[in-house]
């Protein structure tokens, strides 16, 4: 990150900051700057790479506004967390995200229903789905679809808010278009430039893409 680019994201630290809030700035790849809060430090180190789970790595893959709370276990503590893409030339160049104490997040954030269902519209009505019906979610022409054997609903959640939402253990994200159930896939080929092609258990056998950008994230949470 250019010089002049990092006295702009300084500067806008400046201003998204609050008393108690911490600060952190991140290139593509690791943290870069971190500024501790009055009422919340993480144990975050300039130059460590940027962690799974976290507001800043979310923000850089999906290039958007991000609001999450943070599981405890990717800095020992839970936070809220607001990230900010840092946009250059219109390619992102890293991100700087907000740090809350948990107390601080939005309504509602802390105090999520436990569910284990998405619902999903047709043409006349409204259906349940439950996780383990749900093969794949996808995201075309701004309308995001639940993929089951049963047939495809369309459901009101954009992709990013979905990943929020849903539990890490049952969905991945792993393209811009793509949320997959973990639990759906059948085998997982190699395709060019660090990517791959998922097979799916559905009755066609559907492939779906693993994009470059999420490639690595996917291997380091399933462990190949």
């Amino acid at each position: 990150m250019e010089l002049e680019t990092l006295s702009k994201v300084v500067e806008m630290a400046s201003r998204v900051a609050e008393n108690d809030a911490a600060i952190s700035i991140s290139d593509r790849r690791q943290f870069i700057y971190y500024q501790p809060g009055k009422a919340i430090n993480l144990p975050i180190r300039p130059g460590e790479p940027l962690r799974e789970g976290t507001a800043s790595l979310q923000t850089v893959l999906s290039k958007a506004h991000v609001t999450k709370v943070v599981d405890p276990q990717v800095f020992g503590i839970p936070y809220y967390a607001i990230g900010y893409p840092i946009i250059e030339n219109d390619k992102i160049e890293g991100s700087i995200t907000a740090i809350f104490p948990l107390q601080k997040a939005r309504p509602n954030e802390t105090a999520k229903p436990a569910i284990n269902l998405l619902m999903g519209r047709t043409e006349d009505r409204f259906l349940p789905i439950k996780f383990h019906d749900i093969h794949w979610i996808s995201s075309k022409q701004k309308k995001t679809l639940i993929h089951t054997n049963h047939g495809t609903y369309q459901n009101k959640y954009t992709l990013q808010h979905l990943e929020e939402i849903l539990p890490k253990n049952r969905f991945i994200r792993c393209h811009r278009s793509y949320i997959v159930n973990i639990e759906s896939i059948k085998e997982i080929h190699p395709h060019f430039h660090s990517t791959f092609q998922l097979v799916m258990n559905d009755q066609q056998g559907h492939h779906i893409p693993v994009s470059q950008s999420y490639a690595s994230q996917f291997r380091d949470i399933l462990g190949f």
